[in-house]
C-alpha cells in the first residue's frame, strides 16, 4: 500500500483491508502448521502397521467445531505421557 492510498482510505476502508490482511496472515500459519503436521505423519506412518490420518494425529483448534479448552490439555498431557514412554523405552541420544 502506498502512502497516497492510505491517506485516501476511510476508517471503514482502512479497517476492511486491515482485517483481511489478519485473516491472510492467520491463514498463513495454519498452512504451515499443516504441512508439519503433513511431514511428520508421513514419518510416523512409515514404522506403524496400520497408517494413522493427519487429523487423528493432532488437531489443531481452528478444526474443532465447539471449542473445548480442557480438550488441548488432555492432549497435551497425552502425548507428554507418550514421548516419556519412548523416552524411557529408547534413551536420550
Amino acid at each position: 500500500m502506498t502512502e497516497n492510498e492510505f491517506w485516501g482510505m476511510t476508517p471503514r476502508v482502512f479497517f476492511n483491508a486491515f482485517d483481511a490482511y489478519i485473516k491472510q496472515r492467520e491463514q498463513d500459519i495454519h498452512i504451515s502448521w499443516e504441512q508439519a503436521r503433513f511431514i511428520a505423519v508421513g514419518m510416523v506412518n512409515c514404522f506403524l502397521k496400520k497408517p494413522i490420518k493427519n487429523i487423528n494425529y493432532v488437531r489443531f483448534p481452528w478444526e474443532t467445531s465447539v471449542a473445548d479448552p480442557d480438550e488441548a490439555k488432555r492432549q497435551f498431557d497425552y502425548w507428554v505421557k507418550r514421548f516419556d514412554r519412548i523416552e524411557r523405552r529408547y534413551g536420550r541420544n
